[in-house]
């Protein structure tokens, strides 16, 4: 788990991926990183919430519908 927090976070951010999602069901939230932005820091989303993906306008998931 820390590789996916750490290692693969940075490989993502420098090889041009424009968001990263770590999904974490032992706290039932997910981490999203969005590398458009200025900061390194998540948003922090319940498996409940709607999740805008930043790179499809108007486009949402939702971790519940897809468990």
């Amino acid at each position: 788990a820390m590789n996916d927090y750490v290692r693969k976070l940075g490989l993502y951010a420098r090889s041009g991926v424009r968001e990263y999602r770590i999904i974490d069901p032992e706290n039932s939230n997910v981490l999203t990183y969005v590398f458009s932005e200025s900061t390194l820091h998540p948003s922090v989303y319940s498996f409940e919430d709607l999740i805008p993906v930043k790179i499809s306008d108007g486009f949402y998931i939702r971790i519940k519908d897809l468990l």
